[in-house]
């Protein structure tokens, strides 16, 4: 949503659910908004996107049995729950 906050003020606001977007893909999105923006809509800056349907030809082609062996390589001795970063001292949580 664009808010217009006066004269020559506005405001872009952008939402979205994380499972949408990352840390690595929502500076790409914003990137390729502003560029589209300032080209007045067109996309001419912009990368040829690829078809997800070439996303998932590549990844049939992918040996599913060797990407297990290396989770599993990697996962070896972990028996419980696991910090995946580690706390940080000092650190104060918030709401």
């Amino acid at each position: 949503t664009l808010l217009r906050l006066g004269h020559q003020r506005f405001r872009l606001v952008f939402t979205c659910h994380h499972l949408l977007l990352d840390g690595w893909s929502l500076p790409v999105l914003m990137r390729e908004l502003m560029t589209a923006y300032v080209q007045g809509g067109r996309g001419d800056g912009l990368a040829r996107v690829t078809p997800y349907r070439d996303y998932l030809a590549w990844v049939a082609q992918q040996d599913r049995g060797a990407a297990e062996e290396a989770w599993r390589r990697s996962l070896a001795g972990v028996e419980e729950a696991t910090r995946l970063a580690p706390v940080r001292a000092g650190r104060v949580p918030v709401a």
